[in-house]
């Protein structure tokens, strides 16, 4: 259970259902670090090939994923926004859940970008407007016009001490470098750039794209001691642009938010992404292919 808006998207899935993923990869996959896949190693040609990633760097990474990762004995590739996980600043998105969830004012209204805007806060569909609102804005906005508009909503919604808050809930907060550091000599963890501050790289001027790519890439090879050579776009915006500011960087391979099996040889590689789901079905679908789907048709090619 999901209070408010929190969780809207279903990215977040709680650790029982992911466990039950675990099972099933460990049983009729095979799963394969990043490296390993890169460089044709360890491949099955019976059973479908798994790399496993995760974007951001919460902490429920390494309390709830990692753990049961060394469980079943699981290699994965965890991407870091290094200035959630350096900075300790909390993620953008999640003070955007936080202040529409908990805000205790009926309506709002505010002026942003010549624009007046409102919303009834009395009942969840208002909510989950203004929500999807603020997401829209802040995703294409700099680190500066995303924090101004921040600062601005909370003082609105009348939230207080967000980041405080967000830094008490392990699904809210990031890393810790002792973690990573546990997380690295386990011998089954990867760790990758996701930029400094999640910004959609293609709205960046050209400095600042730059920074991000190099920034990120020097604050992660300092937390782990071991080179970082991939590159996950934020937000899964990138352009011509932004893979070649990625390979001038020193990254040798791109994750994409593409969906679509990834072609053995690439530097630029698709993802298909995991949602929160009631059963097994659509995972197995994500993992395999669409064979719910292939099923159907197949069934309705059958003569009556």
């Amino acid at each position: 259970y999901f209070k408010g808006v929190v969780n809207f998207n279903g990215y977040n899935i709680p650790a029982f259902e992911f466990e039950r993923h675990l099972r099933y990869l460990k049983k009729r996959c095979n799963v394969i670090s990043l490296s390993d896949m890169l460089a044709g190693r360890n491949w099955s040609g019976t059973k479908t090939n798994i790399v496993m990633t995760f974007d951001d760097g919460y902490e429920n990474n390494y309390s709830n994923a990692f753990r049961l990762l060394m469980r079943y004995e699981l290699p994965a590739t965890f991407a870091l926004a290094t200035s959630f996980v350096c900075q300790r600043d909390p993620l953008w998105n999640d003070i955007v859940e936080y202040a529409v969830t908990n805000s205790p004012k009926s309506y709002v209204r505010f002026q942003w970008d010549e624009d007046h805007n409102e919303w009834s806060l009395t009942n969840l569909a208002g909510r989950v407007q203004l929500y999807q609102w603020l997401m829209d804005q802040c995703h294409w906005m700099d680190q500066a016009g995303r924090g101004a508009l921040l600062d601005m909503v909370i003082k609105e919604l009348g939230v207080s001490d967000v980041p405080n808050v967000l830094l008490q809930d392990e699904d809210c907060r990031p890393l810790t470098r002792e973690q990573i550091k546990e997380m690295v000599g386990s011998g089954l963890a990867n760790f990758a750039s996701h930029s400094v501050n999640h910004c959609m790289l293609p709205r960046l001027d050209v400095r600042l794209r730059e920074d991000e790519f190099r920034e990120s890439k020097h604050q992660i090879e300092v937390l782990t001691g071991l080179p970082c050579t991939t590159f996950t776009v934020p937000g899964g915006a990138y352009d011509s642009e932004t893979l070649e500011g990625a390979f001038r960087a020193g990254y040798e391979c791109v994750l994409t938010s593409d969906l679509g099996l990834v072609i053995e040889g690439r530097q630029i590689l698709n993802r298909n992404v995991l949602l929160r789901e009631p059963g097994i079905h659509k995972f197995a679908d994500t993992v395999h292919g669409p064979l719910s789907e292939l099923i159907a048709i197949a069934r309705q090619a059958l003569p009556a």
